[in-house]
């Protein structure tokens, strides 16, 4: 609780990094109320990264879902794959 958690990710196609890739970030709670959404691209190698800062967050169970949405140029190959996190945060 009170540091910033950090995710780093990568898109890939057929082994092969995507650039430009729409991705949607969501922290949900525990009675699944959405508290933060943001959404960025992958960088040239397919690259990514979320920041949560945690320091007015209470304690308790998060859920952290990266979505890959498409640009009008990757809808041939768009999947909308998700992953999600789960992040405990305890008192200290």
């Amino acid at each position: 609780m009170g540091e910033k958690i950090v995710i780093n990710g990568w898109v890939d196609y057929n082994a092969q990094p995507t650039a430009d890739v729409l991705l949607n970030f969501q922290v949900i709670t525990e009675n699944n109320t959405v508290i933060v959404e943001k959404s960025s691209s992958s960088d040239k190698q397919g690259h990514f990264q979320f920041e949560l800062d945690t320091k007015n967050l209470p304690p308790g169970i998060y859920k952290i879902m990266v979505t890959s949405h498409c640009l009008e140029v990757h809808r041939s190959i768009c999947s909308y794959n998700s992953e999600t996190l789960v992040v405990e945060l305890n008192s200290p």
